[in-house]
């Protein structure tokens, strides 16, 4: 009879340090993940970004000004980030509400 309340104490301890393992453990790994998960979210805002302007540069060599404004207000809608477009003579500029500016002159290597 003394060997079981023995046991079910070790058990007892055995279980509330294996608990304040597992906290320790998650306390250190979430802030990690967290972070990791919003360079991603940055990554593919920046990618979109990217994609949108090469989208934007195809359709004004094209020029198809009707696209354009379409593709941009897609993207203003989808995104709820507003977007200034320019395009001069192979000078192509994008600028979006979060700051993001990219530009590109395109030019004829022969």
């Amino acid at each position: 009879m003394w060997y079981k309340q023995n046991n079910q104490g070790f058990a007892l301890v055995e279980s509330m340090v294996a608990f304040i393992i597992f906290s320790l453990m998650l306390m250190l790994y979430l802030p990690a993940y967290h972070r990791e998960l919003q360079r991603l979210e940055e990554l593919k805002l920046v990618a979109n970004q990217w994609q949108l302007f090469d989208d934007l540069i195809q359709m004004s060599q094209q020029q198809t000004s009707l696209d354009l404004d379409t593709r941009i207000e897609a993207y203003t809608l989808l995104y709820e980030e507003g977007v200034t477009w320019q395009a001069n003579n192979g000078f192509y500029q994008i600028v979006f509400d979060g700051g993001n500016q990219y530009e590109v002159q395109l030019l004829n290597l022969q």
